[in-house]
């Protein structure tokens, strides 16, 4: 959700800083620093924006691709955010949440 957020946030950035700004703020915290490692070593291989939506919408036409791509991530996104809502509910009322 981080980084489909960040990825309609800022146009220009690359999918790469959109990853690592999404993984700072959420997991990162959470991880050793081994893992903190592994995983910022892996955001670096993410592939460019283009390559991304090619990978969303292979069958789209390319002039389509990137506009689909926006709009279907923003659609996503809400539908994530109340997951995550709901999620997060039943952590605290599970006693797991703060």
């Amino acid at each position: 959700t981080g980084v489909l957020r960040g990825l309609l946030a800022d146009r220009y950035a690359t999918l790469s800083a959109v990853a690592r700004a999404a993984y700072c703020e959420e997991l990162e915290p959470h991880h050793s620093w081994l893992l903190r490692g592994n995983v910022r070593a892996g955001l670096m291989s993410m592939p460019s924006r283009v390559e991304f939506c090619a990978r969303l919408a292979p069958t789209a036409a390319a002039a389509e691709r990137e506009p689909l791509c926006y709009s279907e991530m923003g659609a996503l996104i809400q539908v994530q955010e109340q997951i995550l809502g709901e999620m997060r509910a039943l952590l605290t009322a599970f006693g797991f949440g703060t």
